[in-house]
């Protein structure tokens, strides 16, 4: 893993710890071909005005990035709208106010893809794979609390896991197993 943390900035995420992690989310880098340090360079620039983040970032050739320490609220999972799931499991959490959003119980991790449909190469899964694994057992969770970006808003994202359900179930259970 290569730790290439962000710059604190108040678009990036907040400056108190989560109080706990409750799920971890997966995304997708939303332009194909987009590297983890192409990312970095994003999140990092002080002229974004756009509230956005993530912790863990996984490159096409499988290198894991940590963009911000694993137990910090980072803005990858809010939204003006949550799913039924999301109301119903964490409805506390979806109120929008500054401490009460997905961001502060949740970790998460965003996959670099080569092509449109967001389809992750085998070396950027089996370490996404791997490194949710890791995060389950530091949280003392279960692959059931590991969920796409489209559980929690809607968000077309990780697009390929979105449109390929059958996929996403293998990719839980591998992290169950």
């Amino acid at each position: 893993m290569v730790t290439l943390h962000v710059p604190d900035s108040k678009y990036f995420c907040a400056t108190e710890p989560r109080y706990e992690t409750k799920f971890i989310a997966l995304h997708n880098i939303g332009v194909a071909g987009q590297t983890a340090l192409q990312a970095h360079r994003y999140f990092s620039d002080p002229e974004k005005k756009r509230y956005a983040g993530i912790q863990f970032c996984v490159d096409l050739d499988g290198t894991v990035y940590e963009f911000a320490d694993r137990d910090c609220v980072v803005y990858h999972v809010g939204g003006k709208m949550y799913t039924p799931y999301m109301l119903n499991r964490y409805h506390e959490y979806t109120l929008n106010e500054y401490k009460y959003t997905p961001n502060w119980i949740s970790c998460g991790v965003e996959m670099c893809h080569p092509g449109e449909d967001g389809k992750p190469t085998a070396e950027t899964l089996a370490a996404t794979q791997a490194l949710v694994k890791e995060l389950l057992t530091y949280y003392h969770l279960t692959g059931d609390n590991v969920l796409r970006h489209y559980d929690v808003t809607g968000k077309n994202c990780p697009a390929y896991y979105v449109t390929h359900f059958d996929a996403w179930r293998k990719f839980q259970g591998v992290c169950n197993g």
